[in-house]
C-alpha cells in the first residue's frame, strides 16, 4: 500500500482548517478504528460519509476539498483522487483552490493506491463507486498527459501506464463483432 504519512507529510496545501469542529467531529467518528473495521474496505471511506453519498464527483466548494483532503490523509483513495480532480482546474470553475501541482500529486497517489490495493478480496466491489463514474476519464487523462508539462518524468511508471491504460478503455466503444 502506498505509504500516505511519508507522501503526505508536506501540508503545503492543507485545506483541513478551514473544517468547522463539527465536520471534524465526523470525520474522526468515521475514520475511528471501530469504524473503519466495519467498512468493507479500509481505503474506501468517503462513499459511506454524507459527502460520498452523492456519488464519485468532484466538489465545488473548497469546504468540500477540504473534507477529502482530510480523509485523504488517512488513506481514502476516492478522495485523494476526487481532490486532486477538484485542484486541476479540469471542472467548471467554483470557489475552490486550484493547484495543477498538487492535483496532480493526489491523483498520482490515488492511482499508485489502486495499484496496491487492487488485490484486496474487497477492493473490486468497493472500487465500482469510482470505475462506474466518468470522472476517471478527467483523472485518467490528467495523469497520463499533464505530468511532463508540470516537471514529473513518470511517463514509464506503472501508475502512469495505468492511467493511459483506465483512459483508452474507458474512452473506446466496446465493438462485439
Amino acid at each position: 500500500m502506498a505509504n500516505f504519512d511519508s507522501i503526505m507529510e508536506c501540508k503545503a496545501l492543507w485545506l483541513g482548517d478551514l473544517l468547522p469542529a463539527k465536520t471534524m467531529s465526523e470525520i474522526e467518528q468515521l475514520c475511528a478504528n471501530e469504524n473503519l473495521e466495519k467498512l468493507p474496505h479500509k481505503r474506501f471511506i468517503l462513499p459511506h460519509s454524507l459527502l460520498g453519498e452523492r456519488g464519485f464527483v468532484s466538489p465545488m466548494r473548497t469546504e468540500e476539498q477540504a473534507y477529502l483532503q482530510v480523509l485523504a490523509h488517512v488513506g481514502c483513495i476516492p478522495s485523494c483522487l476526487l481532490l486532486g480532480l477538484s485542484l486541476s482546474g479540469k471542472q467548471p470553475r467554483t470557489q475552490r483552490v486550484l493547484s495543477e501541482l498538487h492535483a496532480y500529486e493526489y491523483m498520482y497517489l490515488g492511482i499508485e493506491s489502486i495499484l496496491h490495493n487492487h488485490t484486496d478480496s474487497t477492493f473490486l466491489d468497493e472500487a465500482d463507486y469510482m470505475f462506474a463514474s466518468v470522472t476517471m476519464i478527467d483523472i485518467f487523462g490528467f495523469v497520463a498527459e499533464r505530468g511532463p508539462s508540470l516537471g514529473f518524468n513518470f511517463q514509464d511508471s506503472p501508475v502512469v501506464q495505468f492511467a493511459n491504460v483506465g483512459l483508452k478503455g474507458m474512452t473506446s466503444s466496446l465493438n462485439l463483432n
